[in-house]
């Protein structure tokens, strides 16, 4: 490891402070939210432009398409770092599409890596996604290129028999459909000398560390990061 020239001052790091707070109003009942300025302005440019907007107006930051208690899950990410705790198991699923579709709206990839992360988790010890209604609206609440839809696309053509496949066709908006089939064609074409169960029944936890991962300046790669 290098060493710092003799009376080089310290590296300095970035740190938070907790002094100063804003209100964030969400939902279409505006409900108040306060929390610390610093903590949720690092986390992309998005809430930076929108933390500067407070202090030059000093008016609530307004995410009025968004659910209350999606935001409170958010909030666990940012505070402690981690997945959002949720108890109820028959809902958990959808509540961290949820989480997950808030974090890439806002840009703040470190939070919706961490909830993808658990959802490939959760989706290894359940040996499933929740019903096809979840995964649709989680499908329609994304970007073409969100990478939860390219975790559903593996889902689906890489863990489910054909009898279940065919039965949720008819539930699927028709993009995921077409893009699942295109996932079939692309693997198809590229293995044509391998048996079939080389190529599907595998989980989507055997996938590469960062394969559903989002990155960019602010957010390094996995490997840069360790």
């Amino acid at each position: 490891m290098a060493q710092s020239g003799e009376g080089s001052p310290p590296a300095k790091r970035a740190r938070l402070t907790f002094g100063e707070t804003i209100e964030v109003l969400v939902g279409a009942g505006k409900r108040s939210f306060t929390v610390h300025k610093d903590v949720i302005c690092s986390r992309s440019s998005f809430l930076k432009a929108a933390c500067e907007q407070w202090m030059k107006e000093r008016k609530p930051v307004e995410l009025l398409d968004d659910e209350p208690h999606v935001f409170d899950l958010w909030l666990q990410c940012v505070y402690l770092q981690k997945p959002p705790a949720v108890e109820n198991h028959a809902v958990t699923f959808e509540l961290l599409y949820g989480t997950y579709i808030l974090s890439d709206k806002l840009g703040d990839l470190r939070s919706a890596n961490l909830v993808i992360d658990e959802i490939v988790r959760l989706n290894d010890k359940a040996k499933k996604l929740p019903s096809i209604e979840a995964d649709a609206l989680a499908w329609s609440g994304t970007p073409a290129n969100s990478r939860l839809r390219v975790l559903l696309v593996d889902y689906f053509v890489l863990e489910l028999n054909a009898s279940t496949f065919e039965s949720c066709i008819s539930m699927m908006p028709v993009d995921m459909v077409v893009a699942i089939a295109k996932k079939f064609r692309f693997l198809k074409e590229n293995n044509e000398h391998r048996k079939g169960k080389e190529v599907y029944w595998k989980r989507v936890s055997s996938q590469p560390k960062c394969h559903y991962h989002q990155h960019d300046d602010s957010h390094p790669s996995c490997a840069k990061s360790e």
